[in-house]
């Protein structure tokens, strides 16, 4: 009968045991689990892409007129302008010789080359001007219209509309030795299309 009640003893902590270890199987396979969600979850935090910068920036087109920008393509297109600029002075002087005026044909096209480069400069600038701040917060027409009354604006239009406008006009003009000096100020012209 001992036996009996010592069998049945050792029963229950066999049975106990049993469902100890059952348990603590069962917590570390969750422990597990848990663990592996973790690293799971985890992982899209350590991939994330680093945030974007908000910093607004410049067309291409813009940086080249920019005389203070420092790119190689700004820094060709200011010496080719700056060459130009001088080769038509040059020339003008040259043209003013009166042994050379059976060339007069010759000057007359170079002239017309040189303003065509011009204008397409001005253009370029009045479509790029409002990417400056006190232009574009006028608005694309207002900017635009202020940048042609202001004094680069200006500087650029007598350097460059006088010959369309006896080209197309036929008005003749008094004299267009005064383009020269527009032209040649505009090597010297201040950073005005800086930030």
């Amino acid at each position: 009968k001992r036996n009996n009640i010592h069998g049945h003893h050792h029963g229950k902590d066999d049975d106990a045991a049993n469902t100890k270890n059952k348990s603590m199987q069962q917590l570390n396979s969750h422990g597990g689990n848990t663990g592996s969600m973790n690293i799971d979850t985890d992982k899209p935090t350590t991939t994330q892409p680093p945030p974007t910068s908000t910093k607004s920036k410049h067309t291409q087109l813009y940086t080249i007129l920019n005389p203070k920008s420092k790119s190689p393509q700004a820094l060709l297109f200011q010496t080719t302008m700056a060459s130009i600029i001088i080769l038509d002075a040059i020339i003008y002087i040259i043209s003013t010789e009166p042994q050379l005026q059976y060339l007069h044909q010759l000057f007359y096209i170079i002239e017309g080359v040189t303003s065509t480069i011009f204008l397409v400069e001005l253009i370029a600038r009045l479509v790029v001007c409002t990417e400056k701040k006190c232009y574009g917060k006028y608005g694309p027409i207002r900017g635009r219209w202020r940048y042609m009354y202001s004094f680069q604006g200006m500087i650029d239009s007598f350097a460059t509309l006088p010959f369309f406008i006896e080209l197309f006009t036929g008005i003749d003009l008094p004299t267009l030795t005064y383009l020269r000096v527009f032209r040649l100020i505009r090597i010297t012209r201040t950073r005005s299309y800086t930030k």
